[in-house]
């Protein structure tokens, strides 16, 4: 005789459960093999079920090749247009090339033009291997209106070896002449390296931690050509060391593709130490931007924060471990740029080391990128 095994009531739960995703699907009539039976499905609200967090999805570019990114979050970030709406946040699953957050800074910026002489600018307090004290340099040449003046190397070197730099606007990398710096106090006082006219002495060695501001911003959101991509943010700011050699990052998205990414309310965090005079920025503050695409703040990934912008773990890496966040790049782990600030600098930016774990490092320097995104 034949035994009838009929399921548990937990059992139906899921079968009905499961039941009611297909028919959800079916009924919408969405296919998902394409981009716009994908937007579909989140505005509908059916893609947390068809597409849960950790479904892969290929993306296509013409210069970093096919790529596949993780679904991490749905109704996390909101639309520009309608917070009520529905959305899908991906992020690339592995790295695209090592690219410079942002670039070492000019110290002064002419809102008139600064005449031929002798100046000097204070440095309050040693900086690495720059002793306080007061410098001096001698222009042979006058500064126009809209040029500047940087130091044109690190911390790492003693600042009297180094030279002035002077440039006739923020977007050259000629320098007008370089012209040596010796301790002194002949000629103009310019002012204190941290206040006023003088940009804080971190970036002037080191870039900006300021991801509104940020070189890496302008690329992820540009689609235009290399050459076109960056302009300055600040009266400090000078060009990226990629200025000539790479195109925006949406210059080589597939169409398709780009016509469903949507506009989302991003929150991010500044540092508590320095922001420039003509930012629209004040440090220690969390703020918000309307962008297309993005890099993960430090809380997304690690679930902690520097300084409170409002976001959370996105729900992808719940329960992760160190290797649940390492990513590659061409086959070996690799660092990532994280968009948030060590909060106790100027400079220092978060990212995920190699190991997965959470660290930080000048904004100079060339760290791997994996863009997200959120489909609205």
């Amino acid at each position: 005789m034949s035994k009838l095994f009929l399921p548990t009531k937990e059992q139906m739960d899921v079968m009905n459960e499961n039941l009611a995703k297909i028919a959800k699907a079916v009924g919408s009539q969405v296919d998902i093999s394409t981009w716009e039976g994908i937007q579909k499905a989140v505005r509908s609200g059916i893609a947390k079920d068809i597409l849960p967090v950790g479904t892969q999805l290929a993306v296509n570019h013409s210069v970093y090749g096919t790529r596949l990114f993780d679904v991490v979050a749905h109704d996390y970030l909101k639309s520009v247009h309608d917070e009520n709406a529905h959305t899908m946040t991906i992020q690339q699953h592995d790295l695209l090339p090592g690219t410079q957050f942002d670039a070492p800074e000019a110290f002064y910026y002419a809102e008139t033009q600064l005449a031929a002489g002798t100046y000097n600018v204070i440095l309050a307090s040693a900086y690495g291997g720059w002793a306080a004290g007061t410098y001096q340099f001698t222009l042979t040449q006058a500064v126009p209106a809209g040029g500047q003046l940087r130091i044109n190397g690190y911390e790492s070197t003693a600042i009297t070896s180094l030279k002035v730099q002077s440039f006739a606007n923020r977007t050259t990398n000629t320098a007008t002449e370089s012209v040596a710096i010796t301790a002194g106090s002949g000629g103009t006082n310019l002012g204190t390296f941290g206040e006023g006219a003088i940009n804080s002495i971190q970036r002037v060695s080191y870039g900006s931690n300021n991801y509104k501001e940020s070189a890496m911003r302008q690329f992820l959101n540009s689609s235009a050509a290399a050459g076109s991509v960056w302009t300055p943010q600040t009266k400090f700011d000078r060009p990226p060391s990629w200025l000539t050699s790479l195109a925006g990052y949406k210059n080589g998205l597939d169409q398709d593709f780009l016509a469903v990414v949507g506009k989302v309310v991003l929150p991010c965090s500044a540092n508590n130490i320095y922001e420039a005079p003509d930012s629209t920025i004040t440090k220690g503050t969390a703020y918000t931007l309307n962008d297309e695409f993005y890099i993960a703040s430090r809380a997304e990934i690690f679930g902690s924060h520097d300084v409170n912008d409002g976001t959370v773990l996105f729900p992808f890496y719940e329960g992760a471990g160190n290797a649940d966040r390492i990513k590659y790049r061409d086959g070996s782990a690799a660092n990532w740029w994280l968009r948030s600030p060590s909060s106790g600098y100027a400079v220092i930016v978060r990212f995920v080391r190699s190991d997965g774990t959470v660290s930080n490092y000048y904004a100079y320097s060339a760290s791997g990128l994996a863009p997200a995104c959120t489909i609205v």
